[in-house]
């Protein structure tokens, strides 16, 4: 019994160890995917997140604060307390908007603390997170706000009296296996050491003659050896298996929060059907579309692709679309959007990663489509029986500061008339790959879109993403695929 409540402790150790570290994983990736979002004030997409973590297992409440000193009193910040500021976003919606109040059970002395555990009122412990969301601009670094966490502790106590019934069952099991193996080891393994007995006893009575034939004793010293290697063996598996489920659960999270990234459903724009796909190679993947209303009668469409997969490229992803989407507000030429947001873009990626870019300004009046384009694939527009693939230069976001890449970026006009194609995708389409190692190709595409007929552009996101995965032939993406479809209505009344 006291090696089973020993078994517990350490149990509930680990648990506890396993929460912190959570913990510590969800307010750091909350704040880092919030950071850029807040900057730009584009609190949606930090509601977003927001929601997203507070609906993750153990945790209770999960919210974005702003620091605004303003609200401090001089009594409160000679106590070192200046970050009493507002809810941007809250897990509970019905608080964003009012002002920051102490989680139940935490001290005033306490606000400040990265991790502190507190007791509620009714006896509950809970733990709380925070970490602060930290904006480089022009090399200097500010806080923008706060990402705080609160976890709920009691699970362990829930868990932890599960595992000693488990254990208790476990070891009356191991009990009776190990009678049964004893009988085994008598009977066969130690069956030398019972005749040694009993030459033994004839030896008492008198047989001197007697010779006993025994086995090699350091065949007991292999088999401690066998069971040590074996003991080593599962212990590092199991270290493994954790690490594993660590990794699991960070892509998990990240997943959500990409997912949240991208566009919940794809607006109606006058005199257009449009549809979009996008899905990742990895639990996580690089790409990005948005469809962004830019004024009354002006939308932007973007496709992007970011050099890297993983965690890596959904952060710069993040980071572009925050970056975009700010200063596509602003009402600029499409090469003057990705001139600045080069800039800013330069100064916060890792390096040796870049992004490729392409942006479309479309007026719903004139049908005037004004394009500019960072090192991505040209899109596609079929009119009639002809494809055009429209080819800009410039290169890629994140690849050059020296002036550069206002040097060489190019923008370009058309105009969509009734009937028009204009296809926007990434080279996960194009470079997808069979088993003989072959690519999809731009010849496929193509033929597939001058043979699609007047269907609606779902319909061809649909045919498309089930061409591309039958010339795969059950092999896994080696890259992630994006695409955006649209067509000019032949009537601007028709529905969609």
């Amino acid at each position: 019994m006291l090696s089973i409540t020993r078994t517990s402790s350490r149990v509930n150790d680990e648990l506890y160890r396993q929460i912190v570290l959570r913990g510590e994983t969800l307010v750091k990736q909350m704040s880092e995917a919030s950071v850029l979002p807040v900057a730009s004030r584009d609190f949606l997409v930090v509601e977003e997140i927001v929601r997203n973590v507070g609906q993750s297992e153990s945790v209770v409440e999960a919210s974005i604060i702003s620091l605004i000193e303003v609200n401090t009193t001089r009594r409160q910040r000679e106590r070192g307390i200046t970050d009493i500021g507002t809810y941007i976003a809250h897990s509970d919606p019905s608080l964003i908007g009012q002002q920051y109040h102490y989680p139940e059970g935490l001290h005033e002395g306490n606000v400040a603390d990265t991790l502190v555990e507190i007791t509620t009122p009714d006896g509950s412990r809970r733990l709380r997170f925070r970490c602060p969301l930290v904006y480089t601009i022009n090399g200097e670094q500010r806080t923008v706000g706060t990402a705080e966490l609160l976890m709920d502790l009691d699970e362990i106590q829930h868990t932890s009296r599960d595992f000693t019934y488990d254990l208790a069952l476990q070891n009356a099991l191991t009990a009776t296996a190990i009678i049964f193996a004893l009988i085994i080891l008598f009977t066969i393994i130690l069956r030398p050491l019972r005749h040694l007995m009993d030459a033994m006893d004839r030896l008492k009575e008198g047989d001197f003659r007697l010779q006993v034939m025994a086995s090699n004793p350091s065949e007991i010293g292999m088999l401690t050896q066998r069971f040590n290697t074996l003991a080593y063996e599962l212990h590092d598996l199991q270290n493994k298996l954790l690490e594993q489920e660590r990794i699991k659960r960070d892509l998990e999270i990240a997943h959500t929060i990409q997912q949240a990234l991208l566009p919940n459903h794809i607006p109606e724009i006058p005199g257009l059907q449009l549809a979009a796909h996008y899905n990742s190679a990895t639990s996580v993947g690089g790409d990005y579309y948005d469809v962004v209303q830019v004024n009354e009668n002006t939308w932007a469409f973007i496709i992007a692709d970011v050099s890297g997969k993983g965690i890596s490229g959904s952060l710069v992803m993040s980071m572009t679309r925050s970056i975009l989407r700010s200063l596509i507000k602003s009402g600029n030429q499409p090469y003057k959007v990705l001139s600045r947001c080069n800039k800013v873009l330069y100064q916060d990626i890792p390096l040796g990663m870049f992004v490729t870019i392409a942006l479309v300004f479309y007026n719903t009046d004139t049908g005037e489509a004004i394009m500019a384009s960072a090192g991505h694939n040209p899109p596609l527009l079929r009119r009639g029986n002809r494809i055009m693939e429209l080819r800009l230069q410039g290169i890629p976001l994140g690849a050059d500061d020296s002036g550069l890449f206002e040097e060489l970026i190019k923008q370009g006009k058309f105009t969509l008339i009734p009937g028009d194609f204009l296809f926007l995708y990434t080279d996960g389409v194009t470079e997808a790959m069979n088993r003989e190692g072959a690519l999809f190709g731009m010849d496929r595409l193509q033929k597939m879109m001058l043979e699609f007929p007047d269907g609606t552009m779902e319909n061809f996101c649909i045919l498309l993403n089930q061409m591309v995965d039958a010339f795969r032939k059950g092999t896994p993406p080696n890259d992630d695929i994006s695409f955006i479809a649209i067509r000019k209505k032949s009537n601007p009344v028709a529905s969609n």
